[in-house]
């Protein structure tokens, strides 16, 4: 799927400033059984990936990463 604005993105999405420093919850896709065995929600925690020094240098580079597209 491709969009031009991260509005209309449908799925979860965050901002730069809360990559290593935030949990995100997120509810099960209404197109998944609601009896079936996937929980009804789910967390997603935004930890900084080997390689980096600090949260702060992680976001700074996806910052820069979105802003050159």
């Amino acid at each position: 799927m491709s969009v031009q604005h991260g509005r209309e993105w449908s799925g979860l999405w965050t901002a730069p400033e809360q990559l290593g420093a935030a949990t995100l919850g997120a509810p099960r896709p209404t197109f998944f059984r609601a009896n079936g065995d996937m929980p009804e929600t789910a967390e997603l925690i935004l930890s900084v990936p080997p390689g980096f020094h600090s949260a702060q240098e992680f976001q700074e580079r996806v910052s820069g990463a979105v802003r050159g597209l």
